[in-house]
């Protein structure tokens, strides 16, 4: 009933004779403590907030599950997946999500797209792991159709992001013959206190080469698009994070044609979507590489509201890679590339084969 309220009134519009910025003023006020007051929380606003994607790398439970293709991360597999290796794992991973950011805000990561990850329990292990770090967070998930269990999710700090909504929404698409079975989490709350639609997903695989397995790509880069373009049909202004592991590269035409997703900022206009790794990735850095060849694949893209200079709320600030030393591998065919999990079959104890990414927004 609480979040039945709260989206009524955020989706209430103004008829258009209400000219006054005067007026508008006051209503956004307004709608900001009355949510408060709905919510019944305390709602920190804070000066800054950091949200990061990070494809977790093959992150499954030690137990068979036996709707799934898991077989390779048990432990009478070749890869000896024991709960001693799965602790170990989630030691790595959280040493690395509890630091991404840190030298914006000491305070953490707000929110936290992830990918491949087997299911809930594996956010629930993560979940427990952070209260070690004094850190919070509560997170959104559904049981993807991918027969490889993997899955996307929102782990988030609930005392500055608040859900009131959340779904995974299908992609059908009646031109590819094969059925893509890559779900978007679609996630609407308020950070801070302001509405933001957060949108995860996590893109079909190169597999049998990048222009065999284009059409899936921009099959979910096309229903992404048509996701937003709906919420701007209901607020033009919206704040909209799309982010994941897209298996493309900023300038691939999944991303700027299909999705829409533009580099340059002087092109922007309201309805926009902006791709802050764009100048990142024609500078040559990559969130993983492969043959000696870096790509840009974990992708941050944002609203151009959160450029809008004339508004209060939520601005962004930067886009990084986040590497440190003890994620990059130090020797091998690999030197320089992120420190992986597995080399083959054999544990050595890294992280992901992807680095993280993150974006900065500050409260202006």
């Amino acid at each position: 009933m609480k979040q039945k309220c709260i989206t009524n009134w955020l989706n209430f519009k103004l008829p258009k004779s209400f000219k006054s910025q005067f007026v508008l003023k006051i209503l956004k006020v307004s709608k900001v403590l009355i949510i408060s007051v709905l919510l019944g929380t305390n709602i920190v606003v804070g000066q800054r907030a950091i949200v990061s994607f990070y494809n977790l790398e093959n992150f499954y439970d030690t137990l068979d599950d036996p709707k799934i293709n898991d077989e390779d991360f048990l432990p009478q597999s070749p890869k000896n997946y024991t709960s001693k290796v799965f602790k170990q794992k989630t030691y790595n991973m959280v040493e690395v999500l509890n630091k991404i950011g840190k030298h914006y805000d000491t305070n953490g990561v707000a929110i936290y797209g992830f990918a491949e990850f087997e299911n809930q329990s594996i956010l629930k292990t993560l979940q427990e792991s952070f209260k070690t770090k004094n850190r919070v967070y509560e997170y959104v998930h559904y049981n993807s159709a991918d027969m490889r269990g993997i899955d996307v999710g929102l782990f988030y700090q609930p005392n500055r992001f608040q859900v009131l909504e959340s779904k995974l929404i299908p992609v059908l698409d009646s031109t590819i013959k094969y059925s893509i079975k890559r779900e978007i989490l679609y996630v609407y709350g308020l950070l801070d206190h302001e509405p933001v639609f957060v949108l995860v997903s996590h893109w079909p695989s190169r597999r049998g080469g990048e222009k065999r397995s284009a059409s899936g790509r921009i099959a979910i880069a096309k229903k992404l698009y048509a996701v937003c373009q709906d919420i701007f049909n209901k607020n033009p202004s919206a704040n909209i994070i799309v982010m994941g592991d897209f298996n493309d590269n900023p300038d691939n035409k999944s991303l700027t044609h299909a999705l829409q997703a533009i580099g340059n900022k002087q092109d922007l206009k309201q309805r926009s979507l902006y791709n802050p790794f764009f100048n990142i990735y024609k500078l040559q850095n990559g969130s993983l590489a492969h043959a000696d060849v870096w790509a840009l694949f974990d992708q941050i893209i944002i609203s151009a509201n959160f450029l809008n200079q004339s508004k209060q709320g939520w601005h962004f600030r930067k886009a990084e890679i986040f590497k440190t030393p003890e994620i990059i591998e130090t020797k091998g065919k690999y030197k320089g590339y992120p420190k992986r999990t597995w080399n083959g079959n054999y544990f050595q104890n890294g992280f992901s084969d992807h680095f993280p990414t993150y974006i900065v927004l500050d409260w202006q």
